[in-house]
């Protein structure tokens, strides 16, 4: 019988993010400016050097960015038996499970749904372009769920109109 994985964690992801650094020939300071110019705020060599020492944690844009400049991803959700949601990482299973409490979508509320949940993808794989898009894909999510629950809150109050009973 196969032993259960380990479930992910951010130790695990940091550790892996610093083995790739190594293995790409990559000092602190290197990483440090282009995490700034990815739009992670004041990034410096001593900043890689205390995430790499579980001295200071970094935020989920951060590790999005991070992965995508090393070529890490972060490791996808598990789940209480251990499996992933059908291939899904951290972001596309936090926006699927926060659709689905929504219940029923109406209107444009699939559309950004979808919209949402491609975003969200985009993120959980890198964000392209060395993990410079990740900051304004993380807006545009942002934004996008905004949206869906200002539909959803304007919609709830037009469901108690029932075309089919008489006024």
């Amino acid at each position: 019988m196969a032993e259960p994985e380990e479930r992910p964690t951010a130790a695990g992801f940091v550790a892996r993010a610093r083995a790739a650094r190594l293995a790409a020939g990559h000092s602190q300071a290197w990483v440090a400016a282009e995490m700034t110019a990815a739009g992670a705020t004041a990034w410096r060599q001593t900043t890689v050097g205390k995430v790499e020492a579980g001295q200071r944690a970094l935020t989920l844009d951060e590790a999005y960015a991070l992965g995508g400049l090393l070529g890490v991803p972060v490791a996808p959700v598990a789940g209480p038996a251990g499996d992933a949601l059908a291939g899904d990482g951290l972001v596309t299973a936090a926006v699927r499970s926060d659709i689905d409490a929504l219940g029923d979508l109406v209107g444009m509320e699939p559309s950004l749904a979808a919209a949402a949940v491609k975003l969200a993808g985009e993120m959980d794989s890198g964000g392209g372009d060395g993990g410079r898009l990740l900051p304004a894909l993380t807006r545009e999510l942002r934004a996008t769920l905004v949206a869906l629950a200002g539909g959803r809150d304007q919609g709830d109050e037009d469901d108690d109109d029932d075309l089919a009973s008489p006024d």
